[in-house]
Formats: structure tokens, C-alpha cells, sequence
């Protein structure tokens, strides 16, 4: 039997390994033998099996399957606060995958009750200065920055970094995460330069640790790409933009979320150059994915609807324009909100390609009309 265990325990290091470098298919067929084997071994209630739960959920999250995911960290859920209780590290680890998988569907008030329940676990058995729990105070900053609250999202990114860097090191994969995650705030508040540098940083303990090839590192190089173009860099965000695209259609597939948000970024290069055809080719890919793997309801689909608006408003295609502003504000009011700024600039811009598209007509009135269709 402990020649057995000894066996187990190296496919359990195999699989994870493979699972890090971004193997996602090959570390999800060892998993599959390991939760067998566990299941067998300890029955169904066992603390060993809940990890063959949550490190399955995890490779389905991480290929963009997020229904398959919620189901399997429910699973492991359930028996972690059965066996250990609603108040063990373990216990609060669960509520945090689950978290994520909310976040990702654009469900963000459940993921924040979630994160925050891990967070307060993390915090009084942890303690503030834990890893664990810099990664909690990250998680809560990122569904803070998903609403726009930016300034409470900047808060928490800090916290979270001050720790990495102190308990981790600035050359730990962590450390990286939290450099990345406060350039996304810098970017959406339009500080180029400071989230231009904190991209930099992340990127460059990505491609040392991780490799080039990694889908961790293709999200670096996809946001630096993204804050050239805001600078008007196009060439140099066309490169990187051409390959984090590269990588993720290799390693994730075609119809992965990230790889729908590629084809999205490579289309906003083309579009502010005037290659509208380039764009629009591209935006339709993006959506199309987006609408099969996140569903017509998810934030990330409303972008895709909103950027395809945009190109039409840009070529005098009003009447396509407002259809798809339309389209993209009846998510964001669901989804982020009245006050959100993204449904603010999606409810202006419908209004004014409406009044390009029926200069005598009444706004007010057809979105009214348009709304309760809706309902």
C-alpha cells in the first residue's frame, strides 16, 4: 500500500505540473485517474477526495468550461464543510473557486459574498499577512474593478502586492498576478505609463518562470499590447496582440474565452487604423464565442456587442449601430448597473447614432418600447 501511495502521490505532482505549464487536456485526463483512485481508496466523503473535485474544477476553469467547473468545486464544497467545517483554510479555498467561476459567468455580486466569506476565514486563521490571504484581498479587488469601483479596487491590489512582495518575493508567479492586476486599474483610469510598467514587471516573471508560451503569459502580453494601442503604438501592440493570440489558440483552443477576448483585441487595432473589414471579421469571431461559451447575457458578450456597434456607428451605419447598442446596454444595466460607466457611454452612444439613424424620431419613447419587449 505504500508503494501505491508513493506511485499516487508522484501523478498527483505529473498532474499538477502539467496543469501549471498550461497542459490543461493532458493534466485533465491524470486528474481523472486520481479521483478514481481517491474515490476508491477513501469513499466519497473523504478531505483527499474533495482536491480531486477542486483540482478537476480547476483545469475545466481554466479551458473556459465553467458550468463543468461549478459542479465539480460544489462537489468539493459540500464535503469540505461537512468533514472540516465552514471555518478551515481549506473550506475557504472552495468558496473562493467558486467565487471565480461566478465571476467569470458575470455573476459578480455572488462572487463577492463568496470571496468575501473566504476572505473573513483566511483573515482570522491566516492571518492578514498570509499569501492565502493576499490572494483573497486580489480576488475581492478583481470583481471591485469589474463594477468600475476602481479606487476600492486599487486598495486592495496594493494590499495584496505589499504582501507578495514581502512573504513571496518580486520573482514569484504571485507577486506577477499582483503587478498585473494593479496595471489593469492604472489602464481602466488611463494612467498608461504606471500600468505600462506593472505589465512590464508581470511579463518578465511570466516569460522567466513560466515561458513564452504559457497562457499566463499571453495575458501579459495581451495587456501591454492593449495599453500601446491606447497610446497609439499600434505596431507594437499589433505584435503582441498577434502573439498572445498565438498562444492561446494553441494552448486553450479557438473557442476559449481568452481566445475570444484575442480576436477582440487584434479587431480595436485594425478598427482605429481605419481596416474596418479586418475588424469587423474579428469582432464577429469574438462574439460568436463569447455567446456560446459565456451565454448572450455575460458581460464580456455585451463588449463584443458594443465594439461591433462602434464599428458600424464609424462607417454611418447608424440603424446597425443602435441595434447593437442596444443589444450591449440591456446587459450592462443588468449586469453592472445604471451608474456603471459602462452602461453610461453604451445608453449615450445609442442615443446618438438613434438620432443619426432617425433625426425626427424619439429616443426616449422607442427604448422605453425597446425595454419592455424585454420583459
Amino acid at each position: 500500500m505504500g508503494k501505491e501511495l508513493e506511485q499516487i502521490g508522484l501523478l498527483s505532482k505529473f498532474a499538477y505540473l502539467l496543469h501549471y505549464v498550461g497542459q490543461y487536456r493532458k493534466a485533465e485526463k491524470l486528474y481523472k485517474c486520481l479521483l478514481k483512485i481517491d474515490r476508491e481508496t477513501w469513499g466519497e466523503n473523504h478531505p483527499e477526495v474533495a482536491i480531486g473535485y477542486s483540482n478537476m474544477g480547476s483545469v475545466y476553469e481554466e479551458q473556459g468550461e465553467y458550468e463543468k467547473a461549478k459542479g465539480l468545486y460544489e462537489k468539493s464544497l459540500r464535503i469540505r464543510e461537512r468533514v472540516l467545517g465552514e471555518g478551515h483554510p481549506d473550506t475557504a479555498r472552495s468558496y473562493s473557486n467558486l467565487a471565480g467561476v461566478y465571476e467569470k459567468q458575470g455573476e459578480y455580486e455572488k462572487a463577492k459574498e463568496l470571496y468575501e466569506k473566504s476572505l473573513r476565514i483566511r483573515e482570522r486563521v491566516l492571518g492578514e499577512g498570509h499569501p492565502d490571504t493576499a490572494r483573497s484581498y486580489s480576488n475581492l479587488a478583481g470583481v471591485y474593478e469589474k463594477q468600475g469601483e476602481y479606487e476600492k479596487a486599487k486598495e486592495l491590489y496594493e494590499k495584496s502586492l505589499r504582501i507578495c512582495e514581502r512573504v513571496l518575493g518580486e520573482g514569484h508567479p504571485d507577486t506577477a498576478s499582483s503587478y498585473h492586476n494593479l496595471g489593469l486599474v492604472y489602464a481602466a483610469q488611463r494612467e498608461y505609463e504606471k500600468a505600462e510598467e506593472l505589465f512590464e514587471k508581470s511579463l518578465r516573471v511570466h516569460e522567466r518562470i513560466l515561458g513564452e508560451n504559457h497562457p499566463c503569459t499571453a495575458t501579459s502580453y495581451s495587456c501591454l499590447a492593449s495599453v500601446y494601442r491606447k497610446q497609439g503604438k499600434y505596431v507594437k501592440a499589433e505584435e503582441l496582440h498577434q502573439k498572445s493570440l498565438r498562444i492561446r489558440e494553441r494552448a486553450l483552443g479557438e473557442n476559449h474565452p481568452d481566445t475570444a477576448s484575442s480576436y477582440n483585441n487584434l479587431a480595436l487595432v485594425y478598427k482605429e487604423q481605419g481596416e474596418y473589414a479586418k475588424a469587423q471579421e474579428l469582432y464577429e469571431k469574438s462574439l460568436r464565442i463569447s455567446e456560446k461559451m459565456l451565454g448572450e447575457n455575460h458581460p464580456e458578450t455585451a463588449i463584443s456587442y458594443n465594439n461591433l456597434a462602434v464599428l458600424y456607428k464609424n462607417q454611418s451605419e447608424y440603424k446597425d449601430a443602435t441595434t447593437y447598442y442596444l443589444r450591449a446596454y440591456k446587459i450592462f444595466k443588468l449586469k453592472l448597473g445604471l451608474l456603471h460607466s459602462y452602461t453610461q457611454f453604451t445608453y449615450k452612444n445609442m442615443e446618438i447614432s438613434y438620432y443619426k439613424w432617425k433625426p425626427e424620431g424619439n429616443f426616449e419613447q422607442w427604448l422605453e418600447e425597446k425595454m419592455k419587449e424585454e420583459d
